[in-house]
């Protein structure tokens, strides 16, 4: 029989640093369950490392190797966290698919069979999928975040791929009308898919 509870899956769209986090603790608070489109890159970035680090040491080794372990930092010292994060992540979507993780995530999602919120929507493809999650019952909205504090000239020097998205929109917040915390409606959000894939 079909769950008929309603389901509403809450997604941030935002370039690094810009407080996606942030306003998702209002919903985790309401009893939303985090589920990050990320999640099953940085488990995969844990078993190869063979150390999986808590919230703080995550946190603080993000953008720089100094915290991590002495015999992973002789492994790793020329890069960080987050460009291992990238690497790993390009590294699969060209190799097995553009979906391979956006797949893994909505298995995740409809695991929940409840309320969810997911931080780090950044591809075209993840916005389609998030989307089609309405045919299984869910309530879908995008919000995006633009934090005024972030060093927006030092953020948009970032060339990764996982960044474009992010960038574009923040470029083009005033095409759109786009303000930190505001959702973006279905109309807007396929104008910007079509605008963004020119």
């Amino acid at each position: 029989m079909e769950n008929t509870k309603e389901k509403n899956l809450i997604c941030f769209l935002g370039t690094k640093r810009s407080g996606k986090d942030y306003q998702s603790q209002k919903f985790i608070d309401l009893g939303y369950k985090k589920v990050a489109l990320a999640d099953s890159l940085r488990n995969m970035l844990w078993d190869i490392l063979g150390w999986t680090p808590t919230n703080s040491q995550y946190e603080k080794c993000k953008a720089t190797y100094m915290y991590l372990p002495e015999g992973i930092i002789n492994f790793i010292k020329t890069t960080t966290i987050r460009k291992m994060l990238q690497n790993l992540g390009s590294y699969m979507r060209n190799n097995f698919g553009e979906n391979y993780w956006v797949n893994r995530w909505c298995e995740e999602v409809l695991k929940c069979g409840g309320n969810v919120v997911c931080t780090d929507v950044r591809y075209t493809n993840e916005i389609k999928k998030a989307l089609s999650l309405t045919k299984k019952g869910y309530n879908v909205e995008f919000i995006w975040c633009a934090y005024e504090g972030a060093n927006y000239a030092e953020i948009l020097k970032d060339t990764h791929e996982s960044e474009a998205l992010a960038q574009f929109l923040y470029l083009n917040k005033d095409k759109y009308r786009l303000y930190d915390g505001c959702k973006i409606n279905t109309i807007i959000l396929k104008k910007i898919l079509k605008d963004y894939n020119k």
